[in-house]
Formats: C-alpha cells, structure tokens, sequence
C-alpha cells in the first residue's frame, strides 16, 4: 500500500466499489499485519574534518576600461568562492583572505584548491575581468596561483 501513496487500509478502500458492506472487513482480515516503522538510531559523529588554513591574495582588474563588472565579479567570488570556507577579509579594500579549507587527505585538499581557482577565474572570465590570485599555506608550506 505505501507503494501507491495509502498509509492505510481506509484510504485504499475508498478506491474500491463494492455492494457487500462486509467486503472490507475480509480484505482487512486476508491482509498482513501492518509493520510499526523503525525506529532510525542515532549515526556515530563523524570525525571532524581537518582544516588548513590557507591566505588568499586576490587582485581582479578589467580587460578594458568600458567593462563594467568588476564589482560584480568581486562580490560573486567572495559569495561563492570564499564564503563556503569561512573567508574573513584581512584588509579594507577586499584582496586579502583567510580560509579555512576541510579536506579529508591531501589529494582532497589539492582537488578543493584546484576547483576554487577554477571557480574563480571562470567568475572573473565571465564578467571580463582579469584575476590574479595567489594561495599561500599559512605554515608557508605550499603555495598556488
């Protein structure tokens, strides 16, 4: 009965025409016993996610002076780029960033890096702007442009 969307055995009789008054009584007793639903037990908390902070510097300029979306753009790439990673400005004007990145491993963490500079030139690109960003580990490990 759940399959077709009736929770019971009175919504499923309404669908069926019948001139014996006893017809739902014996298709209630032909039936089986309605199973109570599982309880769902709580999941063990997954372990939490390490985070590695990285400082982004970013610098975004037009292709020419008639183009006019360059705030646009900005304001994109710190909505959907930077804000999933916690970003928190470092200075007034807008090109520096701290970010918090979570991956599981290495190849996660690089695969994180890799699409958030995707995702952000393809941003500046599609508001022809010119981006310049630079990623630097804050233990000064690893950088990436």
């Amino acid at each position: 009965m759940e399959y077709v969307g009736w929770r019971d055995v009175q919504s499923a009789m309404r669908y069926l025409d019948g001139a014996d008054p006893f017809a739902r009584q014996r298709i209630e007793a032909s039936l089986p016993p309605a199973t109570p639903p599982l309880l769902a037990l709580a999941a063990p908390a997954p372990d939490p996610v390490p985070t590695t902070a990285v400082e982004a510097t970013v610098t975004l300029t037009r292709f020419n002076s008639r183009v006019r979306g360059l705030a646009k753009a900005h304001r994109l790439i710190e909505q959907i780029c930077l804000q999933p990673h916690q970003a928190q400005r470092l200075n007034t004007d807008g090109t520096r960033y701290r970010l918090a990145i979570a991956a599981v491993d290495e190849a996660a963490f690089e695969e994180t890096i890799a699409m958030l500079l995707d995702e952000m030139h393809r941003i500046a690109d599609n508001h022809q702007c010119f981006l310049a960003v630079a990623l630097r580990d804050e233990a000064g490990e690893r950088h990436w442009d």
